[in-house]
């Protein structure tokens, strides 16, 4: 998603503190990776259904976020969803004591 401004409105600050508080406020499971990976930012309902604190989990690689057998996929899914060629891919999440699959 891009977010696109008009000069004559927010600073930017605005736009980050309401960006902020949306990504926050939703229910779902939300996260952001970059090109390779790496979880760049988690919502908060992530965190606290997946049963992480954020620390343990920002900055490591999205494969942690699912079940062992499954790694590999999730790459292929990311390089995917970059190329444009992938739009969604349901893989389980796995809980930080990995003894549940949501």
């Amino acid at each position: 998603m891009t977010i696109e401004k008009d000069d004559r409105a927010m600073p930017d600050n605005q736009y980050k503190e309401s960006f902020d508080l949306l990504f926050d406020q939703v229910e779902d499971y939300l996260f952001i990776v970059d090109e390779t990976g790496k979880i760049i930012r988690l919502n908060k309902a992530t965190l606290e259904k997946l049963d992480y604190s954020r620390e343990e989990i920002e900055n490591k690689n999205v494969e942690i976020l699912y079940p062992l057998t499954r790694g590999g996929e999730v790459q292929e899914i990311i390089k995917g969803m970059l190329e444009g060629d992938i739009t969604k891919y349901l893989i389980p999440f796995c809980t930080n004591s990995e003894s549940r699959y949501l």
